[in-house]
């Protein structure tokens, strides 16, 4: 089931569209994993360089998430979309 089928997506401002992706995120999550912890997408993409530089962040960013270990949603969002769905996240635990 996708909102987006449903949905004029002419009409739509772009807060509308972020809002949409993070209940499809919701859902989808739900039945396919975790939050998005650190570690595996420290894996996914070889070390927290290659990850910063994915995220075009710098890498002392990335190494200041090893507080909490987890990835702040904005950039998991982002990870899940780049990653095609191999890296996922559950978006009630944050």
């Amino acid at each position: 089931m996708f909102i987006f089928a449903s949905l004029p997506l002419v009409s739509l401002k772009y807060t509308d569209y972020l809002r949409i992706l993070q209940a499809h995120v919701s859902l989808i999550s739900q039945s396919m994993g975790l939050p998005m912890k650190l570690e595996p997408a420290v894996t996914y993409y070889g070390n927290q360089r290659k990850l910063a530089e994915s995220l075009a962040i710098h890498e002392s960013q990335v190494s200041r998430w090893k507080v909490d270990g987890v990835i702040p949603i904005k950039y998991a969002l982002k990870l899940v979309s780049m990653s095609r769905g191999e890296l996922v996240l559950n978006l009630r635990d944050y």
